[in-house]
């Protein structure tokens, strides 16, 4: 995947932060004046009003300050940078990237932020001034989340794909038990594995460490949060509605041996579960692609698609009960 060179175009976010001044005044006194006279009239002496001079220090930054400053530039760059990584390097909007980018390489996000990690965590060690120390947590608050969330993201990228595999595998002609058991198997386990990650990115991050960054608003956070939570919704509908399908499946294939040794009855019996179940996973697909999540258009057509298959499944298990009636 290709990405823009950005470190030309990136702005440091700390230069002359550190500089003030803190006047001090002094007060010296000039020498008594001579006193005067006539022959006739003595004339007090006067002592005139001291004039002040003003000396201006200017307090230069520390060295810590200096080096803590180069290294806060240095992760926001990193930052910067991780976050174009992330969008594929043509935008820096997170929700450019859904379940169905094709192209989405979390393993360079996470060397990205690798470095973010590194010139944060020397420019703690640095910090010479609350307003250093609070960028840095900050910066450390939104690396967190970058990783959180490119992980979360390669998983629903993952499961949207392994929904496609596994509709795949229930509609081939020779279906292979062992493929489709596998199948549902791999998108059950990035189901249970994309709650962790939503959790950290949801609850355990701090929202207000997007606007100290000045990278990733506060908006687009609670956007993106959005997004992961209406596309991993949408995820575990269709997780559930893939292994109903599944079973109703196993229970069609039973009718048709019991069928084929004569077992009408058991035969009915098995043709009616199978459509109980199918029927059920319809109205709830249905339901679900009438009333999508707002910002899980990345699984519209997977909602779709599996609710054609479960009509399709469900005329066949209608059809034959019909059949040995």
């Amino acid at each position: 995947m290709k990405r823009r060179a950005l470190l030309a175009a990136l702005t440091p976010l700390v230069a002359g932060c550190f500089s003030g001044t803190d006047p001090e005044s002094g007060q010296t006194e000039r020498p008594t004046a001579e006193p005067t006279s006539t022959p006739t009239t003595e004339q007090p002496t006067e002592t005139p009003e001291p004039t002040p001079t003003t000396t201006e220090t200017t307090q230069t930054p520390t060295g810590d300050q200096t080096a803590a400053a180069e290294k806060i530039r240095i992760a926001q760059n990193n930052l910067r940078e991780a976050v174009y990584t992330y969008t594929g390097g043509t935008t820096d909007d997170l929700l450019n990237v859904s379940a169905e980018t094709e192209e989405f390489d979390a393993r360079t996000v996470l060397l990205k932020l690798d470095a973010v990690q590194t010139a944060t965590n020397d420019a703690e060690d640095l910090a010479a001034t609350d307003e250093q120390e609070q960028l840095v947590a900050s910066l450390m608050e939104m690396e967190r989340f970058l990783t959180y969330a490119a992980d979360l993201q390669a998983r629903l990228i993952l499961g949207h794909d392994t929904t496609s595999e596994a509709r795949a595998a229930l509609e081939a002609d020779d279906r292979d038990e062992d493929t489709i058991e596998s199948t549902l198997d791999t998108l059950s386990d990035v189901v249970d594995n994309t709650e962790q990650p939503l959790t950290e990115v949801r609850d355990n991050v701090d929202a207000a460490s997007t606007d100290a960054t000045s990278t990733i608003s506060s908006d687009e956070y609670d956007r993106k949060i959005t997004q992961f939570e209406h596309e991993r919704s949408v995820l575990v509908d269709l997780n559930d509605a893939l292994l109903s399908i599944y079973a109703a499946v196993e229970d069609i294939e039973e009718a048709r041996e019991e069928a084929d040794y004569g077992n009408e009855d058991d035969a009915e019996e098995m043709a009616d579960m199978a459509a109980e179940t199918l029927d059920d996973v319809v109205d709830d697909l249905d339901n679900l692609e009438d009333d999508l999540p707002s910002r899980a258009d990345a699984f519209e057509d997977s909602v779709a698609d599996t609710l054609d298959m479960a009509e399709e499944y469900l005329r066949e298990a209608e059809d034959f009960e019909v059949s040995y009636n």
